[in-house]
C-alpha cells in the first residue's frame, strides 16, 4: 500500500508546512526534513528510485547550506543516500558517501558507537558485493565488534553483523569459518 503511504506522507508535509512557519522555519525545518525523509524512505520501497533520490538530494543540500555537514542526521541521510545508490547501480557514488558518514559519526561520537558500527556494517557489505573481499572482513569484523561492545550479543544488529560476515566467509570459500 505503497501509494496510500505516499499521499498520506505528502498530506502530512502540507499540513506541517501549514503550521506556525516561524517556529517550525518551513521546508528547511528539522522535522520538514524528517518527513521528507520518510517520504523518500517510502519512494525507495515502493520502487521509485529517482523520487527517492530527489528527495534526499534536496535534503542532503539543506543541511548542506546550513552548513550542518557534522550533524548525525545528516551522516545517517549520506548513509541511506549510500544504500539508495547501491540499488540504483550507482556505485561509484557508495563509497565516498559511506565513508564521510563513518568520519561524522566517529567524530561526533567516537568508533564505539552503534550508529558508526551501521556504516561499518554497510561499507562492509558493500565491499562484499564488489568483490573487495579484505576490505570487507576488516569493516565487518570491526562493526560485528563494536556491536558485541555497545549493543550485547543479543541485540538483532549484532547477529545481522554475525550473519554478515558468516555470508563474507562462505563467499571467500572459507566454510569452517563461515559456520
Amino acid at each position: 500500500r505503497y501509494p496510500e503511504a505516499i499521499e498520506l506522507m505528502k498530506q502530512s508535509l502540507v499540513a506541517l508546512e501549514a503550521s506556525n512557519k516561524r517556529t517550525l522555519q518551513g521546508k528547511k525545518s528539522f522535522d520538514s526534513r524528517k518527513f521528507n525523509s520518510n517520504l523518500a524512505l517510502l519512494y525507495q520501497l515502493s520502487g521509485s528510485l529517482g523520487q527517492a533520490e530527489t528527495e534526499f538530494l534536496a535534503i542532503k543540500k539543506v543541511f548542506e547550506n546550513r552548513g550542518q555537514k557534522n550533524n548525525p542526521e545528516y551522516a545517517n541521510l549520506l548513509n541511506q543516500l549510500s544504500l539508495l545508490y547501491v540499488q540504483m547501480n550507482k556505485f561509484d557514488q557508495v563509497e565516498p558517501l559511506l565513508v564521510k558518514a563513518a568520519d561524522v559519526y566517529k567524530r561526533k561520537f567516537t568508533t564505539e558507537n552503534p550508529a558508526y558500527a551501521k556504516v561499518q556494517y554497510d561499507l562492509g557489505t558493500f565491499y562484499r558485493l564488489q568483490g573487495r573481499m579484505a576490505e570487507a572482513e576488516t569493516a565487518l569484523t570491526n562493526a560485528l565488534g563494536i556491536r558485541q561492545r555497545t549493543l550485547g550479543e543479543n541485540h538483532p544488529d549484532y547477529v545481522k553483523s554475525l550473519e554478515a560476515i558468516g555470508i563474507l566467509y562462505w563467499k571467500k570459500e572459507d566454510i569452517t569459518r563461515a559456520y
